[in-house]
């Protein structure tokens, strides 16, 4: 698995100039945003995403290559391989992590540790959020294809918009004084960023076992 992970770490870093771009948009925005006295998640969240990515293009890149086939001829097992790319995903995705609070740290100070203004507890939220994509993802990409997988990404962001659409319009025919968006306002009020915490770690656990299973399961059928 150590020169798995050494040839998508020189994979990856063809393209360090442009994770090198990310970190000075995701700064100019931060400093762009300090001026007004607010401290912005979007940078935190947009970091993330770009190096959660990172990892995942390399399932690309082994398709486009056709160098999977080449590595299955090699002493290396197949758990091996999904183990690399779920490693080398979370790799990413906490280097993503660690780099945005860096810059958080040093332009917004003392304030991303501030009681009104969790920084850090959010954006290990986001984290975790990013990596419950990724999970979702891996098996995808190893089941229908990479081009077949954006498909897969878009139809689950549609089916999760229209569900969350279908489910307001079914509260505002039973409660047609909207009374329920308070009911709802004062639950999420009640929740604290610690008790978020551990409900997305209990999801990633589950969420990430049942992905790593399935893509074995995947791999260890495929041909080559």
């Amino acid at each position: 698995m150590k020169g798995l992970m050494r040839k998508d770490l020189a994979l990856v870093a063809v393209n360090a100039r442009t994770y090198l771009f990310v970190l000075l948009i995701v700064a100019v925005w931060m400093f762009a945003t300090v001026k007004g006295g607010e401290i912005s998640y979007f940078g935190c969240i947009y970091m993330i995403i770009v190096f959660g990515f990172v990892g995942l293009s390399t399932i690309t890149s082994d398709e486009q290559n056709r160098a999977v086939g080449f590595l299955m001829t090699l002493p290396i097992k197949r758990s091996d391989y999904v183990k690399e790319k779920y490693l080398l995903c979370a790799m990413y995705i906490i280097c993503g992590w660690a780099l945005s609070v860096i810059l958080a740290a040093v332009i917004y100070r003392g304030r991303i540790l501030a009681a009104d203004e969790p920084f850090i507890i959010f954006s290990v939220l986001y984290m975790l959020a990013v990596a419950m994509l990724i999970c979702l993802m891996i098996p995808v990409n190893f089941r229908f294809g990479t081009e077949a997988a954006r498909i897969v990404l878009v139809g689950v962001f549609a089916v999760i918009v229209l569900g969350v659409g279908a489910g307001l319009y079914l509260l505002e025919k039973i409660i047609p004084d909207h009374s329920y968006f308070d009911k709802i306002a004062e639950m999420f009020d009640k929740v604290t960023a610690g008790q978020l915490l551990i409900v997305f770690l209990a999801v990633l656990a589950v969420e990430g076992a049942l992905s790593y299973l399935y893509s074995l399961r995947v791999i260890k059928r495929k041909e080559f």
